[in-house]
């Protein structure tokens, strides 16, 4: 987060500032993952723009559950009920502190339609190696625009797509393992189930930016796509990690920049955190449209 309604805030507040970005990420329970019964946050976006009439927060239920969402107040904003895989968007205020309690377990995140820079899916137990994912997808608003999945597996696996809003199988698509798909098949909300683990990557490729992170844990294996930008890899304690068919050995809060543009395999004995800095050039049409 950054910029001037970070900076000025609270004493200015973010509604001085309507050209705002949404920040789209998914939320950490109580629990410490991904998925949980309990969320207290900080609603990365402004407002429900003008047509954007979903909203900018999505609750996906896991298991059948009773939602409140609470003000910073104790006031309740929204109650509602939700039965397994089905999905709730809200209009939150942004730059407020929220507090959400479920009967069951649930995901959050909060998103807009126009999801403008790359975003890693976390699985529903924490982690970004895994075999089911739920989440947002952006609304193909701009013909120009190439919003899509990258999906990438260690091992070969079948993939399956379901439309949350609708339940319709979207797709299932066969992954070889060190390569990537981009599955043709999509919609606002999503379901993904695989045989085998897999990471799951969601960008524009076209005229996205954006920074992204997601992590290794000790002892995993993954193949994560990497594009044009910048990618690091930090460690917080004595680690060795293997990538390609090269093995570093790094210090405790060391960091290399990985190289590779494309598929990247990296085996890990500790955890890591990977960070991903994209910033595609503009394509000249585009140049000429920003910067005249």
């Amino acid at each position: 987060m950054g910029g001037a309604p970070v900076d000025n805030w609270p004493e200015e507040p973010p509604e001085k500032w309507p050209n705002r970005a949404n920040i789209s990420m998914f939320l950490i329970s109580t629990e410490d993952t991904y998925m949980g019964k309990e969320f207290i946050f900080l609603a990365t976006c402004y407002i429900t723009p003008p047509g954007w009439d979903g909203g900018t927060f999505r609750v996906y239920a896991l298991e059948d559950s009773d939602i409140k969402i609470y003000d910073r107040e104790g006031r309740v904003v929204y109650d509602f009920k939700l039965k397994a895989n089905e999905v709730k968007w809200l209009s939150l205020k942004g730059f407020r502190i929220y507090r959400l309690v479920s009967t069951g377990n649930v995901m959050a995140c909060t998103c807009a339609l126009r999801i403008n820079y790359p975003m890693f899916y976390p699985t529903p137990t924490g982690g970004f190696v895994g075999k089911v994912f739920y989440g947002p997808f952006a609304d193909k608003f701009e013909p120009e625009c190439a919003w899509r999945y990258i999906i990438t597996s260690v091992e070969d696996t079948k993939v399956k797509l379901v439309d949350l809003d609708r339940k319709p199988v979207l797709d299932e698509v066969e992954v070889r393992g060190g390569e990537k798909v981009e599955p043709s098949e999509i919609s606002l909300n999503m379901f993904i189930e695989s045989e085998k683990p897999i990471v799951v990557l969601m960008g524009d490729w076209f005229v996205s930016t954006g920074v992204t992170f997601m992590g290794l844990r000790a002892g995993q294996t993954a193949c994560i796509y990497i594009p044009e930008g910048e990618a690091y890899l930090f460690s917080y304690k004595d680690t060795t990690v293997v990538i390609g068919e090269v093995t570093y050995r790094l210090k405790t809060g060391e960091w290399i920049s990985l190289l590779t543009k494309g598929i990247c395999r990296i085996s890990t004995d500790s955890t890591v955190l990977i960070e991903i800095v994209f910033y595609r050039r503009l394509p000249i049409k585009w140049m000429k449209y920003y910067w005249t």
